[in-house]
This record gives structure tokens, C-alpha cells and sequence, in this order.
């Protein structure tokens, strides 16, 4: 399906969902059909014309039995065939039909004895293959008031039968409820996918590719399964077996996913078992759905081992996340929120899933899971984002952040006629400094220096960058000459004053430092270029006349 017909689809779908009833729908849009519902089990002998006697019997015939339920009835024993039968409410609306949520598994719908719908191929014994789980809209003629609906359902797995009540409406009440309905986790899945491109983004800038990708593929994979669960699927491919496979490949494989995750970021005393329920994920995924796919069982029955497999999983990593987050580490303390949360929505649609039917509440904890992706995707983008302007060691500005600042500040002042000014200072005799103490105390001269040029900057505006080595560089946006020649002499003395020792200095017993001045004045610009150069012959000067000491020079 091409990408306009795609579009044309939604387009539809939003259109339906806004528009008011039509002036011929019933003022009453919607009816369930939840009373005189009966039931009898196995298969209908056939009458001599052919037609189903079950199909044909009236009202009040021995042999039915009264049913509030709809699934999963009393009484079934060995038995693979269901009837189910009701007698249709009057509705007076246009465009009639039965919506059906689910229908366990392969049905076909009588009208007064005639065949009106059919899913799946029903076959003698009722050994049906299954094949998938879509909603039904079952045409009605418009006289279809006080007739006899029958279902003839077959099923070979454990449940049988309709699931929910059948509601009686238009057909484009239908679509507007399905959309109404399903938008919220349409719109969770658009948003997994967006965590999934990021996390892939940050697997190409990020050091911990690993855990990036693997972060990626989960999100993907549950946005996947999240739209599969989708009744809109359907609009776009009518697949009902290909979106199971479909499903539950993604819900299956997510787990694997996830545990990698915790596995490559958290996995302090856990990784053997994280990397061993990793594997057994993907290997239950590969053998459930080959095998199935192959016939050897059906694929209904590979969910509650799953669910089995999926509540050790999430002990064993919640168990290694909560050893993270005691560690102090915050990503861990918002992974672990998010998951708990998470965890505790799976282990309630596990728990119902062993009952009854019930919407499940896992996308509603996916959704917080996603926020805490996003808040962890945030503090990465934050930590990748320092870590491309800022100086490793010392924390203030690197030289790739202080050519993009320069350029914008020059234009600036160009544009306004105003002023800049640049510092560059020099540690004198550094070489000396890391000859004599070593370079790990050479480092922590560089942090402390870089300290007190940026606590004598107090402006906003103003910048602190390492330049190169022991050179640093500061731009003063809108500072004449004479206050920048004050803010470098500061900086110059405070530095002195803090007396760290300096053995190798010939000007003094502590460290200290160089700096040369250049302004940019208004109304007399220079390029760029030539305001760096300025400031370093002003530097050079300094130096040449015996260092420790501040000079300057104007454009």
C-alpha cells in the first residue's frame, strides 16, 4: 500500500471521528445486544434442502439454553462447536450492522437461517487452524428487526465464543468508535517509535552503542506491538493472522530487548543471569512462532508460558536495576521507576489473562515507561551535548564551542556597532609545572585555574573556554578596553593569590599567569581573525616582559 493511500486512510478515519451522525442514522446510534442471548454445544444436523436446522429453529425450541455470557459457557467438555443465537432488536437506522470485538475462533452468521457472514473455514470435528483475532462488522439488511442472529462458532483452543457483547450501529459509528478508541495508543506508538529513533541516533554518536541500540530496538518493538493491538490496524491490511505473528513476534522479543538494556547500563551482579534470560527470550520468540507457523501447535498456546517467562524476567531485572538505583545512579533511580510501573500493569494483564478477558492495562504503563525513556534520553542528550562544547577535563567551554561563540559574538557587535573584547591568558612555565609534579597535578592546576576565570566572569554573556594546553581564552561581549583590562587583572591576581606552589617558575613561588587584552571598539571593526591575533601579541608581551602580569591593545 502506497503512502497516499495510507494518508487517504487517516485522512478518512479523523473525518469520521469528527462528523456528527448522519441525518439518517437512528437518534439512537448504538445498541447492545446483551439480552435473550442462548446457547447449545456441538455441530447442527443438516435439513433436506440443505440449510443448518440450528440455523432455522424458532424461538423457544428445546435443546438452547439461556446465557447472560457469550464465552468461554458451561458444559463444553470435548466439544469444538458453539451455536449462539439471539433475537435482533428493532434499530430504524441506515447502514445496519453487527460489530463484534473478537470472535474465538472461525464463525459464520445466520439471518433467519441464511448465511450472511462468515470467518475462517469451519470443518467437520471442528479441528479448525487458527487464524487471528479481528474485529467483525456484520452486514444487517435494513428489515432486520425481530429476526433470529445465529453464530455457528468451532474453536481448538481453550476459549470459544464471542467475546464482549456485540453492539448494534452504523457502520460509520463503528469506525468513529474504533478511532475514538484506539487514538491514545496510536499516538503511544508513534511516540515509541520516536524514542526508538533517538535511542538509534544516539547509537552512532554515543560511546554505550550497545545499550543505545538495544534501548532502540525495545521501543520499536513495543511500538509495534502497541499498534497491533490496534483495531486501526486493520484499515491498513486486513492480515488478522499476520498481525498476530505480527504481535506477538514484537511482545515476545521485547523482553530480550529490555534485559539488554539492563544487562549493558545496570547490570551490577547480574549480567550471567540477564544475559541468560536474554537468550532464553529470543529463543522461546524463535521456537513459538517457527513452530506454530510450521503447525505443530497453535499459536494461542505459546502466550501463558511466555507470561510464566516474562514474570522471572522481570525479577531478575527489576532485582539488578534496584541494586543500580541503591548505587545512586540516576539514570538507574528513572529506569527503575519507569519499569516498576511497567511491571506491576504486566503482571496484572498476566494475572487476568488467566481468567477472563479485560482491556489490557500494559499500554497505560508503557506510556509512563516511555516517559521515563524520555527523561533518560533527555539527561543523555544533555551529557552528549556537554561533552561536544565543553572542555573534558577542566568543565569550562572546548575550542570547537569557543569559534562558534567568537563567530556569533563578532556578528553581533558588528550588527549593533558595538564592542568585544578577548582575553588570552597563559600559564606561565606550565612545562615546568608538569616536569616537576606530574602531569595528574598538572591537571588539577588546569581545573583550579579554570575555576577562577570563570568566578571573576560574572556576567551571562560572558565566555570561559580552554583554547589549547595551558591557554586559555575569554570573549567579554559589549566590554570596552579599560573594564576588560580589569576583569584580566583579577583574574591574574586571584590566581596568585591562591599560592598553589610552583617550584619551576622563575617569576614566582606559586603559580601565575599571563594575559593579553584586545578590544574590538565601536565603530572600527576587525575580523575575527585579527582580534585573536591582537590579543595574542598582546599576550606575547606580556610574557616578553616578565610575565605574571596583564597587557593590552585596541582595534
Amino acid at each position: 500500500m502506497s503512502f497516499f493511500r495510507v494518508a487517504g486512510h487517516i485522512f478518512l478515519w479523523i473525518v469520521a471521528a469528527g462528523a456528527p451522525a448522519s441525518a439518517g442514522e437512528s437518534p439512537v446510534t448504538s445498541v447492545i445486544v446483551s439480552g435473550g442471548w442462548e446457547y447449545r454445544w456441538g455441530d447442527s444436523p443438516v435439513e433436506e434442502d440443505g440449510r443448518l436446522t440450528w440455523a432455522v429453529e424458532p424461538a423457544g425450541a428445546e435443546g438452547w439454553t439461556r446465557t447472560d455470557v457469550l464465552e468461554d459457557l458451561p458444559g463444553r467438555g470435548e466439544n469444538r462447536g458453539l451455536w449462539l443465537r439471539t433475537v435482533l432488536p428493532d434499530w430504524g437506522g441506515r447502514d445496519p450492522s453487527l460489530y463484534l470485538h473478537s470472535v474465538d475462533i472461525v464463525f459464520e452468521s445466520f439471518l433467519d437461517g441464511e448465511l450472511i457472514y462468515g470467518f475462517g473455514e469451519l470443518v467437520p470435528g471442528g479441528d479448525v487452524e487458527f487464524v487471528g483475532w479481528p474485529w467483525h462488522a456484520v452486514p444487517l439488511p435494513d428489515d432486520f428487526g425481530g429476526k433470529i442472529l445465529a453464530f455457528r462458532i468451532q474453536s481448538s483452543i481453550g476459549d470459544i465464543g464471542i467475546v464482549h457483547d456485540p453492539v448494534l450501529a452504523s457502520g460509520a459509528h463503528h469506525v468513529r468508535t474504533i478511532l475514538r478508541r484506539d487514538l491514545d495508543r496510536v499516538v503511544l506508538a508513534f511516540m515509541m517509535g520516536f524514542v526508538a529513533v533517538m535511542s538509534f541516533a544516539f547509537a552512532v554518536l554515543w560511546r554505550e552503542r550497545r545499550s543505545a541500540f538495544a534501548l532502540g530496538v525495545f521501543s520499536l518493538l513495543m511500538g509495534v506491538w502497541t499498534f497491533s493491538e490496534t483495531e486501526l490496524k486493520q484499515f491498513i491490511w486486513h492480515a488478522p493472522l499476520w498481525w498476530t505473528y505480527l504481535g506477538l513476534a514484537a511482545i515476545y522479543l521485547a523482553p530480550a530487548a529490555l534485559l539488554a538494556v539492563v544487562e549493558e547500563t545496570h547490570g551490577i551482579g547480574f549480567r550471567r543471569v540477564l544475559k541468560w534470560m536474554r537468550w532464553s527470550f529470543a529463543a522461546y520468540a524463535l521456537a513459538a512462532l517457527g513452530l506454530s507457523a510450521l503447525g505443530v501447535f497453535d499459536l494461542p498456546g505459546t502466550i501463558r508460558p511466555f507470561n510464566v517467562l516474562v514474570v522471572i524476567g522481570l525479577g531478575v531485572g527489576m532485582a539488578s536495576l534496584l541494586m543500580a538505583a541503591i548505587r545512586r545512579n540516576p539514570e538507574a533511580l528513572i529506569f527503575t521507576a519507569g519499569m516498576s510501573v511497567l511491571g506491576v500493569c504486566v503482571l496484572v494483564d498476566v494475572v487476568v489473562a488467566w481468567t477472563t478477558w479485560q482491556p489490557p492495562i500494559t499500554p497505560w504503563g508503557l506510556l509512563f515507561f516511555v516517559l521515563s525513556l524520555c527523561l533518560i534520553m533527555r539527561y543523555r542528550f544533555v551529557a552528549v551535548h556537554r561533552r561536544s562544547v565543553l572542555d573534558g577535563l577542566t568543565g569550562v567551554a572546548n575550542r570547537y564551542q569557543f569559534d562558534a561563540l567568537l563567530e556569533l559574538e563578532w556578528h553581533r557587535a558588528q550588527r549593533d556597532a558595538g564592542t568585544l573584547s578577548l582575553i588570552m591568558v597563559d600559564i606561565d612555565f606550565f612545562k615546568n609545572y608538569n616536569d616537576t609534579y606530574g602531569h595528574l597535578a598538572g591537571d588539577e592546576c588546569l581545573k583550579r585555574v579554570a575555576d577562577v576565570l570563570r568566578s571573576v566572569t560574572r556576567r551571562s554573556g560572558d565566555v570561559v573556554a580552554r583554547y589549547g594546553g595551558e591557554e586559555f581564552a575569554i570573549l567579554l561581549p559589549g566590554m570596552g578596553e579599560t573594564a576588560a583590562l580589569l576583569v584580566a587583572e583579577r583574574m591574574r591576581t586571584a590566581l596568585e593569590g591562591l599560592g598553589i606552589e610552583h617550584a619551576g617558575s622563575s617569576v614566582a613561588d606559586s603559580v601565575t599567569t599571563s594575559a593579553g587584552v584586545a578590544t574590538m571598539d565601536k565603530g572600527r571593526p576587525i575580523s575575527r581573525e585579527e582580534l585573536v591575533q591582537r590579543a595574542d601579541e598582546a599576550l606575547y608581551r606580556a610574557k616578553r616582559e616578565g610575565r605574571n602580569r596583564t597587557c593590552g591593545g585596541i582595534a
